[in-house]
């Protein structure tokens, strides 16, 4: 039974990362196509390649969050980071 919730959690995973990949692009091609088609120029190019870097960006966060959730949305200027960090290298030194 664990074994059938692990998949179901990976399949789960597997599709988040294929909808925030796809729906940026869709978006950042949408937005270029309205424009050019609002105002006649040709920007249709640089959306399109705006909502790639969107998606690979949503996709980074989304493993990011699965490899370690702890720090996922913490910078490194975050107090707690940098203790955890500090904490870290102590343990390493022993």
């Amino acid at each position: 039974m664990q074994e059938r919730g692990r998949v179901v959690k990976m399949m789960t995973l597997i599709l988040h990362i294929g909808i925030t990949m796809l729906s940026s692009i869709f978006i950042g091609g949408a937005i270029g196509y309205l424009i050019d088609k609002k105002f006649g120029t040709s920007t249709f190019l640089v959306f399109l390649i705006i909502g790639i870097i969107g998606g690979f960006r949503g996709v980074y966060k989304v493993i990011r969050q699965v490899i370690d959730p702890d720090t996922s949305e913490k910078t490194v200027s975050d107090p707690e980071v940098k203790d955890i960090r500090e904490d870290e290298e102590e343990e390493t030194d022993r």
